[in-house]
């Protein structure tokens, strides 16, 4: 994030304290500018914006002093732009005074050496958005090359989701549109958009603003588009590059496993993937309760990645049967996203009986339906 010295100003017009309201109005008029800087005893005291001009005629037009907010909210040049709109939406202030270090570490002083509006700061933020929506063509095609961030939340995003584009699609009620756009960096959004802690909301521009309270509630509309596409049970038919003749073995059908798969499928690459379990899925379908998540959503998602022209080979416990030496000489490359399926027991009195199982065991034999003996 760039500092508030990228949008720093020139202090610009200044008023005495003992100026009249009236002229302090037809030089704000003048000047075009947000505000009046009040100064008093040779020093900046206060602030003298259109709010305070309604104010003093409201109340007989008395002197700018009278009138003025104090005191002006200030920041360092070397700040960001971020602190830059927070202290200027907590203050309701547009104008915040500027100040810049000088001298030694231990003797460090400040001086007043410009402002920022708070047009300036927000333009500038705005600069750091490219929305890309109005421009997107589908056409079953998936981006695999790098997904540069270019707003705040997307870069909050540990997978770069183009948060932008598919936020603006379903803003125009093209929840399919803003479902594809999903799609393109993450396979699982059912499930992101009911679990994921949603570290985008903490870095939306709406909520430096307005308040993280305010922030746009992009989680709940990725699960909205989501949910919008499972209702009618639509399927993205992804093209595919060439098949290149190399194979490469998947050990692990979870989260990363899927999205291994998937994405080596597109471009060209043979997969056969193997799981332990007797179902795809990992911990998403192992260990999240039927009452938590919808599982049926889970296999739409799963089965559309299946049928890129993945082989699927269940119960089959890597290190075991096959040997994981088998799968690196028969294949080109072998990807491990075995996952956590480990649970942990508590160091109480009576924890290591035979009728004891950790949680992590309980609901994977759970999700089968099964009541544990």
């Amino acid at each position: 994030m760039p500092t508030l010295s990228k949008v720093l100003e020139p202090i610009g017009e200044i008023c005495p304290a003992d100026l009249s309201a009236a002229e302090a109005v037809k030089r704000l008029n003048a000047s075009g500018a947000d505000a009046l800087l009040v100064e008093k005893d040779g020093g900046i005291v206060g602030l003298f914006g259109h709010r305070e001009a309604i104010a003093a005629f409201a109340d007989g037009s008395g002197p700018v002093g009278t009138y003025m907010r104090r005191p002006l909210p200030g920041r360092n040049v070397a700040d960001s732009l971020e602190s830059g709109a927070d202290i200027m939406y907590r203050e309701d202030t547009p104008v915040v005074l500027m100040t810049q270090d000088e001298g030694p570490l231990f003797r460090k002083t400040s001086r007043t050496v410009g402002i920022v509006s708070a047009h300036a700061v927000l333009t500038e933020i705005g600069k750091t958005t490219t929305d890309t929506a109005s421009n997107k063509v589908f056409s079953g095609r998936r981006d695999l090359s790098l997904n540069v961030p270019v707003s705040p939340c997307q870069r909050a995003c540990p997978i770069h989701q183009d948060i932008a584009a598919y936020v603006d699609y379903v803003s125009q009620g093209r929840y399919l549109d803003s479902w594809l756009v999903i799609h393109e960096t993450n396979p699982f959004p059912s499930m992101l958009g009911r679990l994921c802690n949603h570290p985008c909301e903490t870095d939306c521009k709406r909520g430096w603003v307005q308040g993280p309270e305010n922030a746009v509630s992009i989680k709940s509309l990725k699960r909205f588009a989501t949910d919008y596409a499972w209702a009618r049970r639509v399927k993205i038919d992804w093209q595919r590059a060439p098949e290149n003749g190399r194979r490469v073995a998947v050990v692990g059908s979870g989260p990363a496993g899927m999205t291994a798969a998937q994405d080596l499928r597109l471009m060209g690459y043979q997969v056969d993937l193997y799981e332990r379990e007797a179902k795809l899925g990992g911990l998403l379908s192992a260990s999240i309760p039927h009452f938590r998540f919808d599982l049926d959503q889970l296999n739409w998602e799963i089965q559309m990645i299946v049928d890129m022209g993945v082989n699927v080979l269940l119960n089959k416990n890597v290190g075991k049967d096959p040997k994981l030496e088998q799968l690196l000489s028969d294949y080109d490359a072998v990807f491990l996203s075995v996952g956590m399926m480990t649970g942990r027991i508590l160091p109480v009195p009576g924890s290591d009986l035979p009728e004891v199982i950790s949680a992590m065991e309980f609901l994977r034999v759970r999700s089968y339906d099964i009541v544990p003996d």
